[in-house]
């Protein structure tokens, strides 16, 4: 018989993995976060393909983007000895929580103290578009989206178009297929361009979106 993943059991599992980061804070059971300006960022504690498991990963949302929900765009697990997304069974979570805490401590520094850079949110998603974290998820121009905006509400235009530069070259690759949520490329990057163009405004959506998804509590850091 499986059992299920309960409330209680939730909030426990989310205090013990809270106990090894101290620099995320505990947003709502399973979720620990921080963020740095549009940047939020932390470990969800998924709830597996099993309603008994639940699988940590990292993620990165960026807020100067409206959308309906926290996603987990980006999510990186730590993967295991067989390459899978490393897992824990709600009867084992004791048994096993610690090493794999301490796995994420040494594979994702940035847990560790409140300081974020623009540079490891490009690098993070580079990674995770690559491959790098053990899927491949082809054609998706979130990560590309996420980076531009995130570097146009710090004040870093230059970094933007040169984002954006990269997604143009790249979606020349893609099968036509691969624009079915974005349209025509060349009018999706424009729409970009003129919402970089005016980072007041994706200031506005930043905020606008911390107050959706209920995170005024959460601390903001700077994105150096």
């Amino acid at each position: 018989m499986i059992v299920h993943i309960g409330v209680k059991d939730k909030k426990k599992i989310t205090h013990d993995w809270g106990n090894y980061f101290p620099s995320l804070e505990i947003w709502k059971p399973m979720w620990l976060v921080r963020r740095h300006g549009p940047i939020l960022y932390g470990i969800c504690l998924d709830i597996g393909g099993s309603p008994d498991v639940y699988v940590p990963k990292v993620f990165m949302h960026c807020l100067a983007e409206a959308f309906p929900a926290i996603s987990l765009n980006g999510s990186a697990p730590v993967l295991s000895a067989r390459g899978q997304p490393s897992q824990i069974k709600l009867k084992n979570h004791e048994s096993e929580y610690d090493e794999l805490a301490q796995k994420f401590r040494r594979e994702f520094p940035p847990l560790m103290e409140p300081v974020l850079s623009l540079e490891s949110v490009i690098e993070h998603f580079s990674k995770y578009t690559s491959g790098g974290y053990g899927i491949i998820v082809p054609f998706q121009h979130g990560p590309y989206l996420a980076c531009a905006l995130s570097a146009a509400a710090v004040g870093r235009k230059d970094i933007a178009l040169s984002i954006l530069d990269k997604a143009d070259s790249d979606m020349k690759n893609w099968p036509s297929r691969a624009f079915n949520i974005i349209g025509d490329k060349e009018k999706w990057l424009r729409d970009v361009i003129a919402r970089i163009d005016d980072p007041e405004s994706l200031l506005v959506e930043v905020s606008s979106e911390v107050a959706k998804h209920g995170l005024t509590s959460i601390k903001s850091y700077q994105l150096l």
